[in-house]
Order: C-alpha cells, then sequence, then structure tokens
C-alpha cells in the first residue's frame, strides 16, 4: 500500500486498538487527548465521516490524518509511523475507513432539531446557580450569548437533549451538560464552528486592554467574584486553549493582557505564548488563586 491508501485507515478504530475510550457524539469521538493523559475533559476529536482529528487542547490546535498521527504520538518519521501501523501480527484491513459508504446500520447520527432558547430550564440554571455558585444577576444579563440547547441525536428519541449553550463569534455554540458520565465527566461539545467570544468592555479604556478567559464559566464566575455585570475593558473567552493563536492575531490591538487561564500545564503554555507576543501580559491566576485549578473552582471552594 502506498502513503495515501494508509490514510484511510480509520484513526477511530485505531485508537481504540491501543486502548483508548471514547465518547461518541453524533458523528463526534471524543478523547482524553492522547497527547495529556492527566487532563480531566476531553479535548481531542475525530470527525467520523471525515476521518479526520483535531487537538483542542494544544497552544495551536493541530489536526491531521491518521499518519500525522502517529508520527505525533511516537515522536517519529512518516516511514516509521506506516511501519507501527503494520505491526506483526495484526491485520490492517479492519483500520480501513469506509467514508460515507459505512451501511446505515453502522452510521453515526448527527445532532439534528438542533435550537437555541432562553436557559430557563430549572436542572440548568441550578447548575449554574447552585453548582457552578454564579448568581443570576450576573448570568442573566448574558442573554445575548447564554442560551440552552435542546436537540435529538435520533429521529426516534422521544426527549431532547438539553444542555448549556454559549455563543462564539462565529454563531457556534459552546454546549455544556450539567450531569456528569460514569466517569465522573461532563459533556462538552460545540455546535457549528469552533471559535473565540468577544465581549466588549464598558470603559473608556476598553481598546487598550484586554482579559483573556479560557471558558465561560470562568469568566462568569470572576464577575461573580468582583461582584460586576461587565467590565470596563474588553473580554475574549477562548473556549478553549486551542484558540490561543486565534486571539493573538488581535493581541497586537491592546496594550495589556490580563489572563485568567487555567492553572494547569495547558494554561501556562498558552500564557506563554501570548507573553512571547505581548511583554505586559499577565498571569493573574497565578496572582489570584495560585492554588486552585481555574476560577470556578476558586470561587466555589470559598
Amino acid at each position: 500500500m502506498d502513503f495515501k491508501e494508509y490514510k484511510k485507515l480509520n484513526i477511530n478504530v485505531f485508537l481504540i486498538s491501543k486502548g483508548y475510550k471514547p465518547t461518541i457524539k453524533g458523528n463526534e469521538a471524543w478523547y482524553i487527548s492522547p497527547f495529556r493523559p492527566d487532563e480531566k475533559s476531553a479535548s481531542f476529536k475525530i470527525d467520523l465521516i471525515k476521518n479526520r482529528w483535531i487537538d483542542f487542547g494544544n497552544m495551536e490546535i493541530k489536526t491531521g490524518d491518521i499518519i500525522d498521527l502517529v508520527q505525533r504520538l511516537y515522536n517519529t518519521t512518516p516511514i516509521e509511523a506506516l511501519k507501527i501501523l503494520q505491526e506483526p501480527g495484526k491485520k490492517i484491513e479492519p483500520y480501513f475507513f469506509p467514508g460515507n459508504n459505512i451501511p446505515d446500520s453502522k452510521k453515526t447520527k448527527t445532532r439534528i432539531h438542533f435550537k437555541v432558547s432562553k436557559l430557563k430550564t430549572q436542572n440548568l440554571v441550578d447548575y449554574i446557580t447552585n453548582t457552578r455558585k454564579i448568581p443570576a444577576v450576573i448570568w442573566s444579563t448574558f442573554n445575548d450569548q447564554l442560551f440552552e440547547a435542546s436537540y435529538l441525536i435520533n429521529e426516534s428519541d422521544i426527549k431532547p437533549l438539553i444542555n448549556i449553550a454559549w455563543k462564539n463569534d462565529l454563531s457556534g455554540y459552546e454546549l455544556n451538560s450539567p450531569y456528569k458520565n460514569a466517569k465522573g465527566e461532563r459533556f462538552k461539545g460545540v455546535e457549528g464552528n469552533k471559535a473565540i467570544t468577544t465581549i466588549h468592555g464598558l470603559g473608556e479604556g476598553s481598546s487598550q486592554d484586554l482579559n483573556v478567559f479560557e471558558s465561560f464559566i470562568d469568566y462568569l464566575s470572576s464577575l461573580t467574584y468582583y461582584n460586576a455585570k461587565r467590565f470596563g475593558n474588553t473580554t475574549i473567552v477562548l473556549n478553549g486553549v486551542g484558540q490561543t493563536d486565534e486571539m493573538i492575531k488581535i493581541a497586537s490591538n491592546y496594550r495589556t493582557i490580563n489572563c485568567f487561564l487555567d492553572n494547569d500545564r495547558a494554561g501556562n503554555e498558552s500564557f506563554q505564548k501570548i507573553h512571547n507576543i505581548n511583554q505586559l501580559a499577565v498571569n493573574q491566576s497565578i496572582l489570584i488563586h495560585p492554588n486552585h485549578k481555574d476560577f470556578n473552582d476558586f470561587i466555589t471552594c470559598k
């Protein structure tokens, strides 16, 4: 087989054969990143239709085919990657990706009848208000960005799934579930395009200074901490550190950058990348809550 044929190998089947366990959501398989096995929420996605992977937890969003993945996993060359895919005693045929010719019974489902509306479902309200400790007087002011989304996975479903939906700059929605699965993880996904969310400030310095948050929950948590409904300067919610590069494209427009990223490896790497572009960038997370992973962990443990 040549390289072109090897690139048709099914990435999802390959990872499962290596012991990784996905969560299937529609046409997507989400994994704890094989590059960051210590992370707590899945940031590595496989598009089951296109047979492409994308790593949202990296400073730069990385994507590719199965050969790219094996190269990164084993820090090796394309030729060595092919040898890994030809492990002795293992048949390679089951890895082939059949694309759109998957039999109907085998096809994964995408979200259908997707719609957003005002956040009002009680369990979602309770999750934000009681679990995340963000009062309604804060989150209810974001009726242009914070919604609830309902959708079906199968046409035969009787009851729709309902998630919290946070709108981004490309009219996509970051989806969050208040419920944990058997592994203690909450579903996180995106409907539509992945992008940052920009929130314009109220003060005169809004065009000069910038706040950067990793997630909308941390942004709302900071407003709770400061007892504010908006900040004076502009805020960007990355919706994942994989969007750092997208934010950096406009970072030169600002004088200073206040970073409120997670106190973990991915957050620290993201901050360093921002600091390399703007030496006035400040890691506010280290200053405000050095012993907590993120702003929400900080306010819920107080």
